[in-house]
């Protein structure tokens, strides 16, 4: 059988982008043949195994996986190999090869949002090409890649999940699989994870994985026929998510989860209940935690924004109250970069003098300069401004802004009751995940955003679709 002339050009070209690809792979990460070797060696097998089995489920596996920071693999110089980057790097090479074959032809045309999305994914690849950064573990003269990789990988990300969830049919039964995957994923980083000894444990438990808990398990009982049952199921989510938030030992997470809650119950149409239920709720456990002969520790930071505590004996670190010149000092580190090039940004690399003064900062500076010295300013898109400069940061916002609302508004008119509770949850997250990403942020929520940008625009064409057809 002959293959016609059109398939043997898509695979030419196909295989010439693979060869320029790895060109510029081994370019700009500045590693010696073996080490490449040595990463490929690593990343095959394992990407064949998703490849085979489980690409059809790359959008819900993606959003399952998505919170699951802390489940790397143990290979030394690659600290990033999660679930979520393996399956999305597998799914990237066979939605490459089924573009070759053709078997994509339900492919929708680019918006001007997926556009906007193509300019910073071009970007992002020719600074990360020109600063070169390398693995310093790995023999490199320079580092500074594991910053980049999210920041860059996101971009290429948001295409591949547009396309394969224009193949996939949402189900509210995945919610369950997603609340499976998020409770190892908390399991792992509370017991597994990184920890600082005598820090009180709840600042384990109250990150990304939590987040995906409560948006999953609250919208499955928000979702399901509403008996008296399931409304008491309903009501004890909320009030765990209440009570997870309050001994969080952090001021913002509880904030979160409140926002996570209000959410689903508005686009489930129960949000006064909800909000009567969350104020009752909260009044009464500030009036027992008050009442105690000493307020529990993890308490102590959500309690010291309406009243004043005593900060010994806190385990936890961090500022009590509403002010905070932690963030405003890290801020001012971060405009001073940006200044130096406002356009175009400083940059991934990471030299040697860049090292030094890190470790001269950890030595005898604040541990804001520290953090701002090494790429950290507890908000994702000032150190993308920092990285990219103000366009590229503009543009970022401008996306992540008008993806979400028009999904919102979208979310209530979709007709299949299975696509719009698993599009809640999706919401509901986004909402934890963006908190997190302005207060605390850094590249993991950074790359988290960009994924959920594209499987809300993906899920709001397809509703489009569906409006379009029964019209």
């Amino acid at each position: 059988m002959y293959l016609e002339k059109s398939t043997i050009l898509r695979l030419f070209f196909g295989l010439i982008f693979v060869l320029a690809s790895l060109g510029i792979l081994f370019y700009s990460l500045n590693l010696t043949l073996v080490n490449i070797a040595k990463i490929i060696a690593l990343m095959l097998p394992l990407i064949l195994i998703f490849a085979l089995k489980i690409y059809p489920l790359t959008p819900i596996l993606t959003f399952a996986f998505i919170a699951s920071e802390e489940l790397v693999l143990p290979v030394y110089g690659l600290k990033k190999l999660t679930p979520c980057f393996i399956l999305l790097s597998a799914a990237s090479v066979i939605t490459l090869l089924n573009t070759a074959k053709h078997k994509l032809a339900n492919i929708k045309s680019l918006d001007s949002i997926d556009r906007w999305v193509l300019f910073l994914t071009f970007i992002v690849t020719l600074r990360l090409i020109y600063d070169r950064p390398g693995f310093v573990g790995l023999g490199a003269s320079s580092g500074g890649f594991i910053a980049s990789l999210q920041y860059v990988s996101c971009f290429f990300f948001y295409f591949v999940i547009r396309i394969t969830v224009n193949t996939f049919t949402f189900k509210r039964k995945h919610l369950y699989w997603v609340l499976l995957v998020a409770c190892i994923s908390l399991f792992w980083e509370v017991f597994g994870g990184k920890s600082v000894e005598g820090q009180y444990i709840g600042r384990s438990f109250m990150n990304a994985p939590s987040w995906l808990i409560v948006a999953s398990l609250v919208t499955i009982y928000a979702t399901e026929s509403r008996n008296n049952k399931t409304k008491i199921k309903y009501y004890i989510s909320i009030l765990a998510s209440l009570a997870a938030g309050i001994f969080s030992g952090f001021r913002s997470r509880i904030f979160f989860f409140i926002a996570e809650v209000l959410v689903i119950a508005k686009l489930t149409k129960s949000f006064r209940l909800t909000c009567n239920l969350l104020l009752a709720a909260g009044f009464f456990g500030i009036i027992v935690l008050l009442s105690l002969p000493e307020i529990p520790v993890g308490a102590k930071r959500v309690l010291s924004l309406i009243i004043e505590v005593d900060a010994e004996g806190q385990k936890m670190g961090g500022a009590l109250g509403w002010e905070d010149s932690f963030r405003g000092e890290l801020y001012g580190y971060a405009w001073n970069t940006i200044l130096e090039h406002p356009f175009i940004g400083s940059g991934f690399g990471l030299d040697v003098k860049e090292a030094i003064s890190i470790l001269s900062a950890r030595a005898g500076g604040t541990y804001a300069e520290f953090l701002a010295l090494s790429g950290s300013y507890h908000n994702s898109i000032i150190a993308f401004a920092v990285k990219l400069g103000i366009p590229c940061a503009l543009i970022f916002i401008i996306i992540s802004i008008i993806i979400p609302y028009r999904f919102y508004k979208l979310i209530s008119k979709a007709r299949s009751s299975d696509l719009r509770s698993c599009s809640i949850a999706i919401f509901a997250f986004w909402v934890a995940n963006t908190g997190m990403l302005l207060m605390n942020g850094g590249p993991h929520q950074f790359f988290i955003c960009m994924l959920l940008n594209g499987l809300m625009s993906s899920i709001s064409t397809l509703k489009l679709d569906e409006l379009k057809h029964s019209e």
